[in-house]
């Protein structure tokens, strides 16, 4: 089938654009994002067209832009983290402790995740300044909260769009002339200065004061995006383990491409820890850059004016 070359979509309903396979088409008839099982978020103004797209190709790099895509493999990335938080403890979503309890079968010892779709996204602060928080995963033993780890989840969104690709994918199989046209999409990476970075920096204190939060806070993350983050914070110090004040970044990628009729993997590509202090005194006072190139810029800006 025939793709657009440098601007395109990855992947649309956690298939490929142009895969046709009923299995997939389904998932474009029903609207239904098939990571989490409810109607998919990725719509127009109107809400009458629903996209459905997961991922994008932009300028030859694949990149993630729904945050539900991390949510892949049954939650892999939250097991991910519970392991590396709590040692290989069990971890549920809420309704499934509430199952469990309903045939007493609930282990002493288990890890259960609160958040999107299990239970609710736990709030903090006045009806003013409310915060939800993405994730929150609890150590329980013997019923009794001992420990926790927060969890924050993102992607990046895109700046204009992708409509007319999109409908290209959609009528594949009755358009005459199968040229798929670039995208019109571009990445919004101001994002991450502007609502990203901060967003981080203000949930990690919350976990930072917390007692219960000894294990602080994880971000889960598409690879290509905390690249632009590691651009705006510059070099940080190395820290081996999770804890109070500490944010473990954990990265992620699309897995190697699969046939028609198959969803690609979800792999991760590295872990970061970074004191969160660190983390915000670099935000704050931003990546150094030599003056030399402020005065080369203004010379240069002052020479085309009188050209």
């Amino acid at each position: 089938m025939p793709r657009a070359k440098k601007q395109d979509l990855c992947e649309v309903f956690g298939f490929a654009p142009d895969d046709l396979k009923p299995k997939c088409r389904n998932y474009w008839e029903r609207g239904v994002c098939p990571f989490i099982g409810t109607k998919c978020t990725k719509y127009n103004h109107d809400k009458s067209i629903v996209y459905g797209v997961c991922s994008v190709i932009s300028s030859g790099e694949e990149i993630i832009i729904c945050p539900k895509r991390l949510y892949a493999e049954s939650y892999k990335t939250l097991r991910d983290v519970s392991s590396d938080a709590f040692g290989y403890l069990p971890l549920y979503l809420v309704n499934e402790v509430k199952g469990l309890e309903l045939v007493k079968e609930t282990p002493s010892e288990f890890v259960v995740a609160f958040g999107q779709n299990s239970g609710k996204e736990i709030q903090v602060g006045t009806h003013r300044t409310k915060l939800s928080m993405d994730w929150v995963l609890v150590k329980v033993i013997d019923g009794r909260a001992v420990e926790a780890a927060g969890v924050e989840v993102q992607s990046i969104d895109i700046t204009n769009n992708y409509r007319e690709t999109w409908e290209a994918y959609k009528y594949l199989e009755s358009r005459q002339k199968n040229i798929i046209p670039e995208s019109k999409h571009g990445m919004n990476w101001a994002n991450v200065h502007k609502r990203l970075i901060p967003q981080i920096i203000r949930k990690g204190n919350i976990y930072a004061d917390s007692k219960l939060a000894t294990k602080g806070l994880y971000f889960i993350v598409p690879d290509a995006v905390y690249s632009r983050f590691e651009d705006v914070i510059g070099d940080t110090s190395p820290v081996k383990k999770p804890g109070k004040g500490v944010l473990s970044v954990f990265t992620y990628s699309l897995g190697e491409k699969v046939g028609l009729g198959s969803m690609r993997s979800i792999n991760r590509n590295r872990i970061s820890r970074v004191l969160l202090d660190e983390f915000a005194l670099n935000f704050i006072s931003g990546r150094q850059i030599s003056g030399s190139i402020l005065d080369e810029e203004i010379e240069r800006q002052i020479k085309s004016l009188f050209r």
